[in-house]
């Protein structure tokens, strides 16, 4: 009775609340729905973005691997070649044979520091330095006087 008669005093008649009443409870229903549709939407866009994480997951694990793949084929390249695991022998006698038939060493050598080590191995064995062209002068005052005497 109390709410009546407040309602009666702001000038309000019980048909004015009853429509109230229906006004606030159709007003409630439609926000409910579109509160759902916004929900259900929402949950679409989630489930989408989910399925959307899943698949670059699975492609950055895929390209993970294969960086890996390649990574070890890298390191495997930039490590030792195969030539370089032969035994100090056969370079020697390579060498060796390089001397014997006077060719130049200077490419051998250039290749890497390991021909380069047994090129000088290999002449010092021989014990043939390397003669000159160009004589010291004392080399030439020598000549000179042995031809005089």
């Amino acid at each position: 009775e109390k709410r009546h008669a407040r309602s009666r005093s702001r000038g309000e008649s019980s048909g004015d609340r009853t429509a109230t009443t229906f006004r606030d409870t159709f007003d409630l229903a439609g926000r409910l729905v579109f509160a759902e549709r916004q929900g259900a939407f929402c949950d679409g866009v989630v489930a989408k973005l989910e399925a959307q994480l899943r698949e670059a997951k699975a492609s950055a694990d895929k390209w993970r691997i294969e960086r890996e793949v390649v990574s070890r084929e890298l390191d495997a390249a930039r490590g030792e070649a195969e030539w370089s695991r032969l035994p100090e022998a056969p370079w020697e006698k390579i060498c060796g044979m390089l001397v014997d038939e006077g060719k130049s060493l200077l490419p051998f050598a250039l290749t890497c520091s390991r021909f380069r080590e047994t090129q000088k191995r290999v002449l010092a064995s021989r014990k043939r330095p390397f003669e000159s062209k160009v004589k010291s002068g004392y080399e030439v005052e020598m000549e000179a006087f042995v031809m005089h005497e």
